[in-house]
C-alpha cells in the first residue's frame, strides 16, 4: 500500500517546508533538440495536436528530457517521461501528468504496426508525418521545457473552505510538500515543518498542527486522497484531483498558471 500511495501521490520520505507560490508565471525556457533532431519523429494526434518523439533504443537511449514533446506544430512542450522501453519494432513511452493520480499517466506506444496515444481511458491512433512534412515543422518550431513544478496530492472541501496539499514535481523539490487552506481565491500558505509517509498515510507536521493524508474510500470515480487535521473540529471531504484540475490550477489561487501541456489535455474534463 505504501508504494502505491507514494507512486500516485508524488513521493515519499521526509520533506522540507514549501515556499509560497510564485507571484508571476515562469518564463518559458527553450530546449535545444539538436542532439536528437535527426532521430525525432512527428505524429499527428488530430485536432491540431502533434507529438514529437525519439523512439527508445536499448543501445542508444536518448535523454529522457528530449524524448517526448506535445504541441501544435509551432510550439512543442517537453513531457516528463516516466518509463521507456523498446522490443524490436515495438516501443512504449510512459509519461507523467501532474493532474492524473497514476504513474504513468499515459503512454505512447507502437505495437503490431500501429502507434497510439493512451490516456484517461481513451485511445487515439497516431499518424506519422513523412519527412517532407516533419522536417520543416521541426526546423521552424519552438521547443520548451515543462514549467510544471508542483503536483497535486490531496484536495479537501468543507462548505466554502478548501484544504490543499501538493508535492514537488521536479528533482530540485521532489521531497517537499506544501499546504494551503482557506476560501477559493484567497488560500493561505501553512508553514510545513516535515512530511513523511508511513504504511498507509502521509503525515505532515505544520506550524498549525498535524495533517494526515489518507485514501478517500468513498470516492469511486478515481484514486483520491483526503487531507484531515488531527484534533480539529470540522471535516474536509476528499475531492478527486483530475476531475477538479481546473479548480486546483485556475480557481484556488495557489498557482500562477496552468501546468504545462501534455498529451492528456484533450482527454481531461
Amino acid at each position: 500500500m505504501r508504494s502505491l500511495l507514494c507512486l500516485l501521490a508524488a513521493g515519499c520520505g521526509g520533506a522540507a517546508a514549501g515556499a509560497p507560490p510564485a507571484a508571476h508565471a515562469a518564463a518559458a525556457s527553450p530546449v535545444d533538440i539538436t542532439p536528437v533532431r535527426d532521430d525525432m519523429r512527428v505524429y499527428d494526434a488530430g485536432k491540431g495536436h502533434f507529438i514529437a518523439l525519439v523512439e527508445p533504443d536499448p543501445e542508444k537511449q536518448p535523454p529522457r528530457e528530449l524524448m517526448l514533446f506535445w504541441g501544435d506544430g509551432k510550439v512543442f512542450h517537453a513531457v516528463p517521461v516516466w518509463s521507456a522501453q523498446a522490443d524490436g519494432l515495438k516501443f512504449e513511452i510512459g509519461f507523467k501528468d501532474a493532474r492524473i493520480p497514476a504513474s504513468p499517466a499515459g503512454e505512447v506506444k507502437r505495437e503490431r504496426g500501429k502507434t497510439e496515444l493512451e490516456c484517461w481511458g481513451e485511445h487515439v491512433e497516431l499518424k506519422r508525418l513523412d519527412g517532407a512534412a516533419a522536417g520543416p515543422m521541426l526546423a521552424a518550431a519552438r521547443f520548451e521545457k515543462s514549467k510544471t513544478e508542483w503536483s497535486p496530492v490531496a484536495l479537501g472541501k468543507d462548505r466554502d473552505r478548501y484544504l490543499y496539499v501538493d508535492a514537488g514535481y521536479i528533482d530540485s523539490n521532489s521531497k517537499r510538500y506544501r499546504v494551503f487552506e482557506g476560501q477559493k481565491g484567497s488560500m493561505k500558505s501553512v508553514e510545513v515543518i516535515e512530511g513523511k509517509w508511513d504504511n498507509s498515510a502521509l503525515t505532515i507536521k505544520t506550524a498549525q498542527g498535524v495533517l494526515r493524508v489518507t485514501r478517500e474510500d468513498s470516492e469511486r470515480t478515481e484514486y483520491t486522497l483526503k487531507p484531515a487535521w488531527e484534533g480539529k473540529k470540522g471535516e474536509y471531504s476528499g475531492m478527486p484531483r483530475a476531475a477538479n484540475w481546473r479548480l486546483i490550477y485556475e480557481q484556488l489561487g495557489v498557482y500562477s498558471e496552468r501546468p504545462s501541456p501534455t498529451p492528456c489535455d484533450p482527454m481531461l474534463p
